[in-house]
């Protein structure tokens, strides 16, 4: 189908031009020192991001040739992905910066899952190796196809868990040196 591949191309490309901007976004000098080009390059990395990566991300998975459970990851990363970055934008529009950013910390780790997926898929398949030959015959093609909803899912998952328990660990009492914690029934 013709517009599945120009929104594929379209997804690729402006995901590449995402991953370069939000460096942007989370540079704390760029940030302090020129505000404005943080908020413009913000609203590029929003709006840009919703129409050529957010939408076609959410396009490409129903037509995705690695099976159910790979699109219904690439479905749930795509919708993940769009409300944690729009979340992240009305929280700044709100003038609630803490909660902004942690959502667009969220977006952030959603959008580098892809460049961790390789690594995940490549890791999966060194662990598989040994059992490529007497579960497939050798063959080391079809582990990779069965190992994708695997990587998928980790790849953007597992950093999300691990953002989520940076940021309790932040705000523990027990996180800060020299910090009591509150006594129980105060």
């Amino acid at each position: 189908m013709p517009w599945h591949y120009a929104m594929l191309v379209t997804h690729i490309f402006g995901g590449t031009v995402l991953m370069l901007l939000v460096v942007l976004q989370v540079w704390p000098w760029l940030r302090g020192r020129h505000p404005a080009v943080h908020r413009w390059s913000g609203r590029v990395y929003v709006f840009g991001g919703v129409v050529f990566v957010g939408v076609p991300a959410l396009l490409i998975p129903p037509l995705s040739h690695t099976g159910p459970s790979s699109q219904v990851g690439s479905t749930l990363w795509a919708l993940a992905w769009l409300a944690f970055t729009v979340t992240g934008y009305v929280m700044a529009c709100r003038r609630r910066f803490a909660d902004h950013r942690r959502w667009m910390l969220r977006s952030f780790v959603l959008l580098y899952g892809i460049a961790l997926n390789r690594l995940a898929v490549a890791a999966l398949l060194l662990v598989m190796l040994p059992q490529a030959e007497s579960v497939y015959g050798g063959d080391v093609g079809t582990p990779a196809i069965d190992l994708a909803p695997a990587s998928l899912f980790l790849s953007w998952m597992l950093p999300l868990v691990l953002l989520e328990w940076w940021f309790q660990r932040r705000r523990s009492p027990r996180a800060r040196p020299g910090a009591r914690p509150t006594p129980v029934g105060v």
